[in-house]
């Protein structure tokens, strides 16, 4: 299982950007019409559900979402791409695309949440593993001010994430408003299923700083730490040691 600094989509769909890859921020009601976005960010190191993978990565998105005015759904889709530097620590560069489909719906008791994410890799390594395919069910709930969700992501091909039993992440969001402007506090926890262990509990503080009514400048820091048997949990790859981690990184984000 990897985690990796992400970007949020419209629509429940998470990207890689501003954020820690692999964690489903919520949607926020949207009227009938696409809502959409392009974001580019840049990150000193690459995480990815708790798991060290590269550094100096670029990122790129591209996002859209609708909420369907017949059956309530809000349908998002999405494309990530990122340059990975020094790719678990072999001195290669690896290129990423991501390709993402995701429906959210109002179960009046909570939003439940599903998706599919395809993972594409230039393959450096010659092996034939250029790709990943994964699924998703969440359901996410505001309590007492605080945006709460629970995700399950089940590996369904592939040598990273195909090899396991699903993995488990647990998420917390608050933003506070100052002077304008808005900052969030995120902590997510992962747990591994087939190890049956954590793997991870990772804090992110990001300031978005709105450039124009459509811009928006997103840096962050964040701090990941290493619980357990996180080691053994990266596919064909295993073991590779892990350690807590501190990273940042910075995002610019247009709406549309």
């Amino acid at each position: 299982m990897n985690k990796i600094t992400t970007l949020s989509l419209f629509g429940g769909v998470v990207l890689a950007g501003t954020a820690m890859a692999g964690e489903v921020v919520q949607p926020a009601p949207v009227e009938s019409k696409f809502e959409s976005l392009v974001s580019v960010g840049y990150h000193d190191n690459y995480v990815d559900r708790g798991f060290q993978i590269g550094d100096d990565t670029i990122s790129a998105d591209v996002a859209t979402s609708f909420a369907c005015p017949y059956t309530g759904m809000e349908i998002s889709a999405g494309i990530t791409y990122l340059s990975q530097h020094d790719f678990l620590d072999t001195g290669l560069n690896v290129d990423e695309l991501r390709y993402q489909i995701a429906g959210a719906y109002d179960l009046g008791f909570a939003t439940g949440h599903v998706g599919y994410i395809h993972y594409h890799y230039n393959d450096p390594f010659g092996f034939d593993v250029n790709d990943d395919q994964e699924v998703y069910f969440g359901l996410s709930k505001n309590l007492y001010g605080y945006d709460t969700s629970l995700t399950y992501f089940w590996g369904i091909h592939g040598p990273f994430r195909g090899n396991n039993e699903g993995y488990l992440e647990g998420r917390v969001n608050k933003s506070f408003d100052v002077l304008g402007h808005s900052i969030n506090a995120d902590v997510t926890a992962g747990y591994l299923i087939e190890e049956g262990e954590l793997s991870h509990v990772t804090a992110k503080l990001t300031y978005d700083y709105k450039l124009t009514e459509t811009a928006t400048l997103s840096p962050y820091v964040a701090y990941a730490v290493e619980l357990d048997d996180l080691d053994q949990t990266f596919g064909a790859f295993q073991p590779i040691p892990q350690e807590n981690t501190f990273f940042a990184g910075a995002s610019l984000t247009v709406t549309f």
